[in-house]
């Protein structure tokens, strides 16, 4: 694979999310504009002007999120980084005890989720807003489907530059 080739001669594996779904985001939006419009004609103005504001607000993100650089993951050797809508994020290997893939029953929606160790806490401190998350869902992070790569196959990545970062295994540069 090529981002294992990639990580392993010590650059970095840049995800991007899949164009395929911003644009099946737009027809959704599309859709939903267009029977905003014939149900203000048909005189239902409430649920005209919801359908019409989602669209209104749907479209330009989708639009947005197709942008070069709006929306990525990159794994570097010291942790990773995620962009969504030009907001960066990164996360640290140390910071992070284990990965696993979290499966939403009711949906099937699947994510990759992540606790943070003891010391990331002990150095943080949590909020309550932390405290809640964790309660709710049984893990402290989340990262979404949206990166192009299956969700078994991309925590495995993780999980190996994971374990490279935190000398659990050694990789050798090519």
């Amino acid at each position: 694979m090529k981002h294992y080739d990639t990580f392993m001669s010590g650059g970095d594996m840049v995800f991007r999310p899949m164009r395929s779904r911003a644009i099946g985001f737009i027809g959704i939006f599309v859709f939903l504009g267009v029977l905003g419009g014939l149900l203000w004609w048909k005189g239902r103005f409430l649920i005209a002007s919801l359908s019409l504001v989602m669209s209104a607000i749907g479209i330009p993100l989708s639009l947005l999120s197709m942008l070069p650089n709006a929306a990525y993951l990159k794994i570097t050797r010291e942790g990773f980084e995620t962009c969504s809508l030009f907001r960066r994020r990164g996360y640290l290997w140390k910071d992070i005890a284990g990965f696993s893939v979290y499966r939403e029953p009711q949906h099937g929606f699947e994510s990759i989720v992540w606790n943070y160790t003891d010391e990331y806490w002990t150095a943080k401190g949590r909020k309550t807003r932390d405290k809640l998350e964790k309660i709710a869902t049984g893990y402290d992070a989340a990262l979404s489907d949206n990166c192009g790569v299956p969700v078994v196959d991309l925590m495995r990545m993780l999980e190996y530059a994971h374990a490279a970062a935190t000398g659990r295994i050694v990789v050798e540069k090519a």
